[in-house]
């Protein structure tokens, strides 16, 4: 099933693909994963074969991805779930051929209001080894599937303030003007500097394994 569906990006979830800080827990991304698939099983969205307005895409081919938009910051997130379109083109979404209902999303987005290790404190979380309740066991997985998985991190910046700063300090190809930031964790992220502004159609084309692929150069063959 291949489909590229877009979809208006509420305040919240902006809030959350993009706040004043640069994203560096899991427990972020997974409260802006679970959030965004919850949002989007409530809306019917267009199908789009060009990405114009839509700020927030979900795209479904080899890969499933998320993609976020403002006007200096692109960000997408891998969706690890399992996921079918309904007649109208909504999603909805599965893990281990179960499909998470309304009741299983408001439950996971309770917990991933939690930060770092608190949810261990949690009651069901205590009771799961001995709890013989299907659904329950069946939240649990998920949950530490969510916990476990990769999401396959990656930001466009368009970062003029730090750009200068580094430039400053005749550091400008430390942190270029236009830049991705990979992976989350500070011991594994790092930046690829761009020569110039990507679209946001480049930015997925840089992550869909079916398009010819991007090439990069030494900071020596950019135009300074």
């Amino acid at each position: 099933m291949k489909a590229t569906l877009g979809f208006n990006l509420p305040k919240q979830l902006h809030d959350l693909a993009f706040p004043e800080h640069r994203i560096k827990n899991r427990m972020e991304l997974i409260r802006l994963c679970v959030k965004t698939c919850r949002e989007l099983t409530l809306f019917t969205p267009q199908e789009v074969d060009i990405i114009k307005s839509s700020k927030l895409i979900l795209k479904r081919d080899k890969m499933s991805r998320l993609f976020y938009f403002s006007d200096k910051k692109y960000l997408s997130i891998s969706v690890p779930l399992g996921m079918s379109l309904n007649v109208n083109n909504t999603p909805r979404f599965y893990y281990d051929g179960h499909p998470i209902d309304s009741e299983m999303w408001s439950k996971i987005i309770e917990r991933s209001n939690f930060d770092n290790d608190e949810w261990m404190d949690d009651e069901w979380f205590l009771n799961y080894p001995t709890s013989e309740d299907p659904t329950f066991r069946r939240f649990e997985d998920l949950y530490r599937h969510l916990l476990s998985v990769e999401y396959g991190y990656i930001r466009y910046d368009n970062d003029l303030t730090g750009y200068r700063e580094a430039k400053a300090q005749g550091k400008e190809h430390h942190h270029p003007l236009h830049h991705c930031d990979i992976h989350l964790a500070n011991e594994s992220t790092f930046k690829i500097g761009l020569k110039g502004k990507i679209s946001e159609l480049q930015f997925i084309e840089i992550l869909d394994n079916e398009q010819m692929r991007w090439y990069m150069n030494h900071h020596n063959k950019v135009n300074k």
